[in-house]
């Protein structure tokens, strides 16, 4: 949670000093806030990449901290967290009386769940690499996938210091 802030209706990221990371298609304009642990920081550009979705805007003002970036290309089988605000849970799923899930619930409420790396996926006409993963019975209890209005969520990958920076959720 301490690198997430709110953007719009979704979340972006915290990636140095003066600035953090978005999707491109959720939007946002130059002089729209970004809330940072309880506090409102004023967006004054942004620089969209023309071969992704990825957005990187600057504020006015300073972070406390950011994200670190995961610099390595060996994604396949790691296990990540991400981070989103599409559907929250709705009533638990029971078989037999062991807890198999959840229904789906409303949505805009910040959540997490964990994954795999099933593989990288280089999509040409989405602009570069893309983490693939599955949704499983047997993925764990804190197993996820994205819903409507996850955009932007950030992916963080354990590398053996701590977790970075390994991905943005993108067109969901």
């Amino acid at each position: 949670w301490q690198w997430v802030g709110v953007w719009g209706g979704f979340q972006g990221t915290v990636i140095g000093p003066h600035h953090f990371l978005a999707a491109q298609h959720v939007g946002g304009a130059v002089g729209d806030p970004f809330v940072f642990n309880g506090i409102s920081y004023r967006s004054i550009t942004f620089i969209d990449d023309a071969c992704t979705d990825l957005r990187v805007v600057e504020i006015a003002g300073e972070f406390p901290t950011w994200a670190p970036l995961y610099r390595r290309n060996d994604e396949a089988g790691k296990a990540f967290v991400v981070f989103g605000r599409g559907c929250s849970r709705g009533a638990e799923v029971r078989v037999d009386n062991v807890l198999k899930g959840w229904q789906w619930g409303g949505a805009g409420t910040l959540r997490w769940g964990q994954n795999t790396v099933a593989r990288v996926i280089n999509l040409r006409t989405g602009g570069g690499d893309h983490l693939y993963a599955r949704f499983k019975s047997t993925g764990g209890d804190n197993e996820c996938h994205l819903a409507s209005g996850d955009s932007s969520g950030p992916i963080f990958i354990d590398d053996g210091s701590g977790y970075k920076l390994a991905g943005i959720a993108h067109l969901v």
